[in-house]
């Protein structure tokens, strides 16, 4: 098989060269690099491994010789077509300009300082804390922004309730399009959980918020996230929270949370969403202040094996006004 080799020319240099230029000495000689054409490492590829060849026609360079090398051995490789592009971002409709001056540099470098000196002291709230506090009642589905390191890698779900943090957990992963491997995905969590024998509800919760108009539109738009975290500075608190879904529209952006509560009447549904609005203006309000993005919408995906309820905060501005308020406190 043909062979391909990164190096640098080896010779031996003039007394003067080795004084006056970046000669080192090396094993078996002196060693000038060469100007790097293309990088070499370690790959921790564990199934593919993917690398860009783009380079102009006629070019000599490491990424055409490594694509004829590749032409030679068809089995091994797949060229990649990129067809169907994601869209384009959204305009905020400002106008940002660059500047790299000196001047902005110390000026950036002391605003950054003193950001960090004053946010390592800051108190940290969490969405979920500051829902928690306006309602008298203990729910478990505002307990689940805990810190990262406090949750074993094996129970990747938000939620506080072992179904709640495997439903999350599965809807962090599928594929929010097809379901692909979604009945694998429940067992698996279900297993990590504790809780083997409720796969299936799992698997009926995810699908039935698979099949909710907000989770279709966010893939719709072609533009989503999930398990978004997001921290910012607000007088003085540090607020911060895992949004499950966050995606892209005209109006701005729209904030999607699952809820596994079992609700069977309007009344109990109406009163957890009265729990909830505050957790919801809390990613809002946190999302403007860091991005300086307008929030159109956020809103709440009850999910069950039985099917999913969805409910939208209804005065978004209201309610953030009123966490904005809280936090000063």
């Amino acid at each position: 098989m043909a062979s391909l080799r990164f190096g640098s020319a080896r010779r031996t240099p003039t007394s003067r060269q080795r004084a006056s230029s970046n000669w080192r000495p090396s094993r078996g000689g002196w060693t000038k690099p060469r100007r790097r054409g293309c990088s070499t490492w370690r790959p921790r590829a564990r199934d593919h491994l993917v690398l860009s060849l783009h380079h102009k026609a006629g070019d000599a360079c490491f990424a055409a010789r490594l694509k004829s090398l590749c032409q030679g051995i068809p089995d091994l490789w797949t060229p990649i077509e990129l067809v169907d592009l994601p869209p384009e971002p959204i305009s905020d409709g400002h106008k940002y300009e660059f500047d790299d001056s000196p001047e902005q540099r110390i000026q950036w470098l002391e605003q950054r300082a003193e950001r960090i000196a004053a946010l390592s002291q800051a108190p940290v709230l969490a969405a979920t804390t500051i829902a928690r506090q306006a309602t008298a009642e203990d729910d478990p589905n505002l307990d689940k922004d805990q810190p990262v390191e406090e949750i074993p890698p094996w129970r990747r779900g938000r939620a506080g309730t072992a179904l709640g943090r495997a439903v999350h957990a599965v809807l962090q992963t599928v594929n929010l399009a097809t379901g692909d491997g979604l009945a694998g995905a429940a067992s698996a969590q279900a297993a990590a959980e504790g809780i083997p024998d409720r796969a299936d509800e799992i698997e009926r919760s995810v699908r039935a918020a698979l099949g909710s108009s907000s989770v279709r539109a966010a893939v719709e738009s072609g533009r989503y996230w999930r398990e978004v975290y997001v921290a910012v500075p607000i007088e003085g608190v540090m607020i911060e929270g895992f949004i499950d879904l966050l995606y892209e529209t005209p109006e701005g952006l729209v904030v999607v949370d699952y809820k596994t509560d079992r609700l069977p009447s309007e009344a109990e549904l109406n009163a957890a969403l009265e729990r909830y609005r505050l957790q919801g203006a809390a990613y809002a309000l946190a999302l403007n202040e860091a991005l300086r993005r307008a929030v159109a919408r956020c809103r709440f995906v009850f999910v069950s094996p039985a099917g999913c309820v969805e409910r939208e905060v209804a005065d978004l501005t209201a309610d953030v006004s009123e966490v904005r308020r809280a936090v000063s406190k």
